[in-house]
């Protein structure tokens, strides 16, 4: 039986840090960790990082609902 991967949510502070140093080590973290998500209002606070960089890294940019 295959163990269930982790779903991490990253914050603002930890892509900041992480995209003023070296990006890569996100997509290093979402490979071997497990997923990465980054919910849209978060992403919308970190300057140097888009959509389209996450999709490159292997992020997974999230809309939460209001419930969640």
């Amino acid at each position: 039986m295959l163990k269930p991967r982790r779903r991490l949510i990253a914050d603002a502070n930890v892509l900041i840090d992480y995209v003023g140093a070296d990006p890569s080590v996100l997509s290093l973290l979402a490979r071997h960790t497990g997923a990465l998500h980054v919910p849209a209002q978060v992403l919308a606070n970190v300057d140097g990082l888009d959509a389209a960089e996450c999709d490159r890294l292997g992020l997974i940019v999230v809309d939460p609902s209001l419930e969640q």
